[in-house]
């Protein structure tokens, strides 16, 4: 879900690199493509966080001796997913964006999204 929020910008990108302006208006699906990807973020992180808690019920099912390697691998992989996407989903907020400075802004985004 996470690629169904930046496809768009990149495929926007190659559309402008190939008709040669950044002035062109987008093709009608990809305009509003453009326009949900926040709304596509958000879905995203809900879903991140449905599948976090049933993962974590799991989880707590089990004894430690049970536990594989993979699966800790597993966890921790997801628990630092999970915490880039809140970041990145606290950072697309209006009112957090607002007091950020574009340059911080853009850093997070393209460290923590792309």
């Amino acid at each position: 879900m996470l690629a169904a929020c930046y496809l768009p910008g990149v495929l926007a990108a190659y559309l402008q690199l190939a008709r040669g302006t950044k002035y062109s208006e987008f093709p009608g699906w990809l305009d509003r493509w453009m326009k949900m990807r926040k709304y596509l973020g958000l879905l995203m992180l809900l879903s991140a966080s449905v599948h976090g808690c049933l993962y974590l019920l799991r989880w707590v099912d089990r004894s430690p001796a049970e536990r594989e390697w993979n699966e800790i691998m597993f966890m921790n992989a997801g628990v630092l997913g999970f915490a880039m996407a809140v970041i990145l989903g606290i950072t697309s907020l209006p009112s957090v964006s607002s007091s950020l400075s574009w340059r911080e802004f853009r850093a997070i985004q393209s460290w923590l999204g792309f």
